[in-house]
């Protein structure tokens, strides 16, 4: 099996752990970190580091790589982890492609001795006796319970094995881990953070107003061929017409065929602006999210990043979208509360940041809702808008993922 083709097969699995760049030589204590968290797993089979390697807004596995240079630092892994890590554990280094990047993949395996410990003190958060796991989304220090689990399974004769099984290969099968639901922070959708997936009906974006006043003159251009260019102007008919689409307190439009015709050729770019506040603030979908503090400590500087898919049919919207006619800045949007919204290659993110949240506390993340523009195409589909949450307090960052579909 591909190494491409293993990492979509295993994308939410525990086991295995994506890493945008290579660690280098001030990222030591974070390989240290996570080659634990994962030996630590109450799972069985092997584990992987995969560096170089993301996942994009729709679960799918793309690759930036990583450069000649990283690969020095990488052979150093296995030393590194003899030297920081106790019992022994073993490590295997090697490099693969996705696509035409290439990747180095950190291999754990035989891990039955747990736990895993840090023998030799690397930094505040990794001292001697310093013990990992990794969690949903996050990696956090062992608890007494994690303890418990691991001595006992050290100690019982029905799953410690009489000795230490082949290295699997890459393509079998990883068993599914044991569910962990806690977590030190949750995020939800609306003013629920354990609402993880969220089922709203699809906005009407059917009836923009460049359709609507395309309708009105083929409307009109219909009724002028039938009574004649020369004589549309004094048709009661095309008053009558003018007065159903327009009102009788609207003067009535002389235009001919011609005229007409070069107007409906030029309906889309005279409704720019009205389409727009159209898609992007009447009829946009508007979302909102809340975050709960689930330690008891206090955690500042939180910021929360997410990561959203776009294209043409769910479309993020930068900025507060002004009504046609009225001047609007960016730095009206940052008044309102509307979140930073920056694009890259694989989708947009979205970034808010919130000061304080004490401990049990729930806060709204946006004070104004985010924007998304749709078109009826999106409805039915489901989208995953993924997030990272860094706060001052928390010992690494919270990584989650939330599920959007649209009901047409």
């Amino acid at each position: 099996m591909k190494l491409e083709e293993f990492l979509q097969q295993h994308s939410d699995s525990l086991e295995v752990c994506l890493r945008e760049r290579a660690y280098g030589s001030s990222g030591r204590a974070e390989m240290i970190r996570d080659v634990m968290g994962l030996a630590n797993l109450p799972t069985n089979g092997p584990r992987f580091i995969v560096l170089g390697a993301l996942r994009n807004p729709e679960g799918e596995i793309f690759a930036p790589g990583i450069d000649a240079r990283a690969r020095i630092e990488i052979d150093l892994c296995a030393t590194l982890v003899r030297k920081y890590l106790e019992p022994d554990l073993q490590i295997e280094v090697s490099m693969g492609c996705i696509g035409d990047k290439t990747v180095a993949v950190i291999r754990i395996d035989n891990c039955t001795d747990q736990p895993y410990m840090v023998s030799t003190e690397l930094s505040q958060e990794l001292k001697s006796g310093a013990c990992w796991i990794r969690e949903p989304g996050l990696f956090r220090a062992a608890r007494r319970a994690d303890l418990d689990r691991m001595f006992g399974l050290q100690s019982s004769p029905d799953t410690t094995p009489t000795k230490k099984p082949a290295p699997a290969p890459v393509s079998a099968p990883i068993p599914a881990p044991a569910p962990v639901t806690s977590q030190p922070v949750q995020l939800g959708f609306g003013d629920d953070p354990t609402k993880h997936s969220l089922h709203c009906k699809m906005p009407d974006v059917s009836s923009p107003p460049s359709v609507i006043a395309a309708s009105r003159l083929q409307d009109q251009i219909s009724v002028a061929k039938e009574v004649g260019e020369s004589n549309v102007e004094d048709s009661m008919v095309a008053r009558l017409v003018h007065v159903q689409q327009y009102g009788s307190e609207s003067p009535y439009d002389e235009r001919g065929i011609s005229t007409l015709v070069e107007n409906y050729n030029a309906v889309s770019s005279q409704f720019l602006d009205e389409d727009a506040y159209y898609y992007r603030e009447t009829n946009a979908l508007k979302l909102n999210f809340c975050v709960r503090n689930f330690t008891q400590s206090l955690l500042e500087d939180v910021s929360v990043v997410f990561t959203m898919p776009v294209a043409e049919e769910f479309n993020v919207v930068e900025q507060l979208c002004p009504k046609p006619g009225v001047p609007h800045s960016s730095h009206e949007s940052d008044l309102l509360g509307y979140p930073r919204v920056k694009f890259f290659s694989q989708g947009a993110q979205v970034q808010q940041e919130v000061d304080i949240l004490h401990p049990g506390e729930i806060r709204q993340l946006f004070e104004t809702d985010l924007r998304i523009a749709l078109s009826p195409d999106i409805a039915g589909k489901r989208i995953a808008l993924r997030y990272t949450l860094h706060a001052r307090g928390l010992t690494t960052p919270v990584e989650g993922k939330l599920r959007l579909t649209l009901q047409s």
